[in-house]
């Protein structure tokens, strides 16, 4: 997961970050504690420039699985478990699915575009249209353990336990951490 959101993060730099569809805009984010509560329980993306903090620590991106879920408003930040995010570098699934493919439009060998718009995709129970975007993620880099389990997540949903099973071993076999898939 690290690798990938590292990378989502990085690579938007080359592509310029685009802000559409945004939880909330910038003045929107400081306009209370009780607007923002709406939005507890709602499954969000983090922007390319997130940071979650727990104190003075900033919480490593890897720490939570995307999507996340918005659990409590503490103070104009939103609790998404081991941190918080200012709402503005959040953004909800429906936003992330064209920022993503906006993305992948401006540069198709972005890799970590197509596994995130295929994490959108499989949450949302598109899964042969995650299937697909977790195919070519691995087609620009077959070394990412985090999208064969992604896609085999995918294939599990779907019943395909075979090409599931298949994908988990490949994961595990790229990166240990993936044994417990």
């Amino acid at each position: 997961m690290a690798s990938s959101l590292l990378s989502f993060r990085r690579r938007s730099a080359n592509v310029g970050i685009v802000t559409i569809g945004l939880l909330w805009s910038l003045s929107a984010a400081t306009a209370g504690a009780q607007d923002l509560r709406s939005y507890i329980g709602q499954k969000v993306v983090p922007t390319p420039d997130c940071r979650i903090m727990n104190g003075s620590q900033e919480v490593p991106l890897d720490a939570l699985t995307v999507p996340y879920l918005i659990r409590d408003v503490v103070d104009g930040w939103l609790d998404v478990g081991p941190g918080y995010v200012e709402p503005r570098h959040l953004m909800t699934l429906e936003a992330a699915l064209p920022y993503c493919s906006e993305r992948i439009a401006a540069n198709a060998k972005d890799r970590a575009a197509f596994n995130l718009r295929g994490i959108i995709r499989n949450e949302r129970g598109d899964f042969d249209l995650a299937i697909l975007d977790f195919t070519e993620a691995i087609r620009l880099d077959p070394t990412e353990a985090e999208v064969f389990n992604n896609r085999g997540g995918a294939y599990r949903a779907k019943g395909d336990f075979e090409k599931a099973i298949s994908d988990f071993d490949q994961a595990v076999r790229l990166d240990a951490k993936y044994a417990t898939a």
